[in-house]
C-alpha cells in the first residue's frame, strides 16, 4: 500500500517532468547545486509532511506549478497520502539532504532527502522535484534506495 501511495502523489507530474518515461538524471556535484533551489526543496518538502503530521492538508500556491497545485491541493488526495503514510511509517519527524539529481536537459532538480518518521527504523526517501522556474513539480515519500 505504501508504494503505490506514495507513488500516486508523482505520477501524472512526473510525466510533465519527464515526458513519461524513466528520467535519465545525473549526480550533481555538491558544489553546483543550487542553493536556494536545495532550501526552496528542503522548505517544501518540511512543510508539507509537518503539515500532514498535524492532519492538516494546506494548499500550495504560486511555489508549485500549476499542475501539481491541481493534483496537490485535494483536500482528500492529501489526506489519503497523508494516512498511507502515516499507517506505514508514522509521522514525521525530520528530513536531512542526501544528494541533487537533473535530468539530461539541464531543465528539472530532484532533491534527495532521508525522511525519519516515528514508527519506522529505517530512513524513507522524501523526494522534492523543482523544475527550472524553481516550481514544485514532484513529491514523493518512499523507501530509500541508495541509488536511483
Amino acid at each position: 500500500m505504501f508504494k503505490s501511495v506514495a507513488v500516486a502523489l508523482g505520477v501524472g507530474l512526473s510525466c510533465l517532468v519527464v515526458a513519461c518515461g524513466k528520467p535519465q538524471l545525473d549526480k550533481v556535484p555538491e558544489e553546483q547545486v543550487d542553493a536556494a533551489k536545495k532550501a526552496n526543496a528542503e522548505a517544501l518538502g518540511t512543510k508539507i509532511l509537518s503539515a500532514w503530521a498535524k492532519d492538516e492538508y494546506p494548499l500550495l500556491g504560486d511555489e508549485a506549478a500549476e499542475a501539481f497545485r491541481k493534483a496537490h491541493n485535494a483536500d482528500d488526495a492529501q489526506r489519503a497520502a497523508d494516512k498511507s503514510i502515516e499507517k506505514e511509517l508514522g509521522s514525521f519527524q525530520a528530513m536531512t539532504y542526501h544528494e541533487t539529481l537533473r535530468t539530461k536537459d539541464g531543465k528539472t532538480d530532484v532533491f534527495r532527502f532521508k525522511g525519519t518518521f516515528d514508527k519506522s527504523k529505517v530512513a524513507s526517501e522524501v523526494r522534492v522535484v523543482i523544475d527550472a522556474q524553481g516550481k514544485l513539480t514532484g513529491f514523493w515519500v518512499k523507501p530509500w534506495k541508495d541509488q536511483l
